[in-house]
């Protein structure tokens, strides 16, 4: 039974073992500290409170994000959602996440945007689809949080 990285912290709390100790272990970056984060939807729907330097024109590619196609998918259409089957739908599913990270590591001082990059472009790299999965729940994690944007 595959775990994600929600579920897994969850239950590693209750018979008490911080995930942020073992989720680096199994290749999963969570970010220690964080308390504030907007979700992908409220940064679709809130274009106007996204930070400088990102305009939701903008390639993903020209945030930093490298992996096939990177180039041609905006900021606002990473946020639109999307997924699917396979490499593909892993690249879609870990690039939503991502740009909600982003640019809560920008308004939000949540964590450091570099982190946010390098991370999804290792998990990109890996071209394994869980991998690309369990990173898109960390940042699911952090995205999920309290927004005080709203």
């Amino acid at each position: 039974m595959r775990l994600s990285a929600s579920h897994l912290g969850r239950r590693l709390a209750a018979i008490g073992i911080s995930a942020a100790l073992l989720l680096p272990v199994i290749g999963v970056a969570p970010v220690a500290g964080c308390t504030e984060g907007c979700t992908p939807g409220y940064w679709k729907n809130h274009t106007d409170m996204w930070p400088a330097p990102y305009t939701t024109g903008m390639s993903v590619y020209a945030a930093g994000f490298r992996f096939p196609g990177a180039s041609g998918i905006t900021m606002l259409e990473a946020l639109q959602g999307g997924g699917g089957p396979g490499l593909p739908g892993a690249r879609l599913i870990l690039i939503r996440a991502a740009v909600a990270a982003l640019l809560n590591a920008e308004a939000l001082d949540a964590m450091m945007p570099g982190t946010v990059v390098y991370n999804a472009n290792e998990h990109f790299a890996s071209l394994d689809r869980a991998t690309m999965i369990a990173q898109a729940e960390a940042f699911d994690e952090i995205n999920n949080l309290y927004c005080p944007l709203n």
